[in-house]
């Protein structure tokens, strides 16, 4: 039984490794299409690349690898104040960012869930029930990436109607309709934590917008409004392993939020 459980582990490492080069793969060359594609139609962002002497395929995929990885390096000397006006550019690049960064644990394990209920594979059962013993870091429970990803859209939630309460009329979106001044928030504020793009001149953005974003750049990546430890599971010889549970209490008063 021991050898069937560590064949089943290394055939899951496996398969976990198939899992994430499928999805860095996806990301990065599903994003380069959109790109191209979405320059290539669209006559105002394609003549911003040709004035500055750039490729449409250097520029997407550049921009791509750089948004994912949460670089904040765009080829232009503007980074992507050039393309406020083009809306449907922010919202490709508004998944890359948290699919690279915040939401990349909740959102492999929804890949893993979704791979084990079409293949119905045993190893991708063990994947989302053994994740603490696979040594994969990125791989959370469950429970632990929906209270990410909850952290992640609240955190964005609250930024973007403080933003748009005390930037809507201000200098920064002059020119803008209404549509673009939304778009163009959302970009802001999912970009505030750690991608560091910016479609607004941050100069001319109000001091207490300011403080929200050096707040946000504060926090790390994995935070989660009730902090998780997923425990390893023991065998019910080991005793010792009790006197690891906590009270909620702990983790709150430890938490990376009170801190800050």
């Amino acid at each position: 039984e021991t050898l069937c459980s560590d064949h089943l582990k290394y055939n899951s490492i496996k398969w976990l490794t198939f899992v994430v080069l499928l999805y860095l793969l996806v990301v990065h060359i599903g994003g380069s299409i959109l790109i191209s594609l979405y320059i290539s139609l669209v006559p105002s962002a394609r003549e911003v690349l040709k004035n500055k002497g750039l490729q449409i395929l250097t520029f997407s995929v550049f921009t791509t690898v750089s948004t994912f990885s949460n670089c904040g390096f765009v080829p232009t000397n503007e980074n992507i104040m050039v393309f406020k006006k083009n809306s449907g550019l922010l919202l490709l690049l508004i998944p890359q960012i948290l699919l690279g960064n915040t939401l990349y644990p909740s959102c492999l394990r929804l890949v893993i869930w979704v791979l084990e209920r079409v293949t119905k594979r045993e190893e991708f059962s063990y994947m989302l029930k053994n994740c603490s013993k696979l040594g994969y870091s990125h791989l959370f429970s469950g429970l632990h990436s929906c209270l990410l990803a909850v952290t992640v859209f609240g955190f964005i939630l609250v930024q973007f109607i403080l933003f748009c309460s005390m930037e809507w009329n201000s200098e920064a979106m002059d020119g803008l309709n209404s549509y673009q001044k939304l778009v163009g928030s959302l970009f802001q504020v999912v970009n505030s934590r750690h991608s560091g793009e910016f479609v607004f001149d941050l100069s001319v953005i109000s001091p207490a917008i300011l403080v929200l974003f050096i707040v946000m750049m504060y926090l790390p990546p994995y935070t989660s409004f009730l902090p998780i430890e997923d425990h390893k599971e023991e065998s019910r010889d080991d005793k010792k392993s009790i006197k690891q549970r906590k009270k909620i209490v702990e983790y709150l008063l430890f938490s990376q939020l009170s801190y800050l």
